[in-house]
């Protein structure tokens, strides 16, 4: 890696966990990261956090939350940033 323009955050993966009007635009970002279109690593610990917020806070399932996370882990994009040497997260 060159460079790195930025981390993305909770904020930008919680909108592609349930419907509403961010949504379209959050999934159109994260695939331009996930793509490395835009050098913008996804720490792991945001998707972790994510997972917390959509399931405690927002009430949202906690299978579709772990379905859409795990979908994004399974990219194995080099956007994620996983700082441990664990190589599998596993949702309850």
């Amino acid at each position: 890696m060159d460079y790195i323009e930025g981390v993305v955050d909770v904020g930008i993966i919680v909108p592609i966990c349930f419907d509403n009007p961010l949504k379209r635009y959050a999934v159109e970002f994260l695939a331009e990261v996930l793509s490395w279109r835009k050098r913008i690593i996804i720490p792991i610990t945001a998707i972790l956090g994510t997972y917390y917020i959509a399931t405690r806070y927002l009430r949202i399932p906690k299978h579709i939350v772990k379905k859409i996370l795990e979908d994004l882990i399974k990219t194995r994009s080099p956007a994620i940033y996983r700082n441990n040497h664990s190589s599998c997260i596993e949702f309850t």
